[in-house]
């Protein structure tokens, strides 16, 4: 796999973002994912230690706080056309890393909370899978009580 190769994925992750997002829109709902700290605090539930678990992939809906949630449309497709930018960079690393190699390895960090997954640390690899349309993505996971 070459970088023009993963720069054609990433453009058709885009245009998969956008066709997402203007179709919430036009139907009145959010086009971003979910973000758990403006569903609860997390300092006022109890925490417990799961470990690294395989989660469906359609159980991931959000992100753990605000900070990256404009920049990908609520099924995780980046939002952002720009490909030199570091959202697009990091993706198409990712993204030949992931094409070359054994695939991604490394396990996303999350929380559970009722049944749904918020990603902690791992958003780009979120995306970046969630285009190659896996069942389970590898997450460290602490549920929520």
């Amino acid at each position: 796999m070459n970088r023009q190769d993963a720069i054609d994925f990433y453009e058709k992750a885009v245009s998969r973002g956008k066709k997402y997002y203007h179709a919430c829109i036009s139907r009145g709902e959010d086009p971003y994912p979910k973000v758990l700290d403006e569903l609860i605090k997390v300092t006022d539930v109890r925490t417990v230690p799961i470990g690294i678990i395989e989660i469906p992939v359609n159980r991931i809906i959000g992100t753990y706080n605000s900070g990256r949630k404009d920049v990908f449309a609520g099924n995780f497709m980046p939002l952002i056309s720009d490909y030199k930018s570091e959202l697009g960079k990091k993706w198409l690393d990712l993204c030949e890393y992931h094409m070359e190699g054994s695939g991604i390895t490394d396990p996303i960090q999350c929380y559970e909370y009722l049944g749904d997954f918020y990603v902690r640390e791992g958003n780009k690899r979120v995306s970046m899978l969630k285009f190659f349309d896996p069942t389970e993505i590898t997450g460290n996971v602490t549920r929520l009580i």
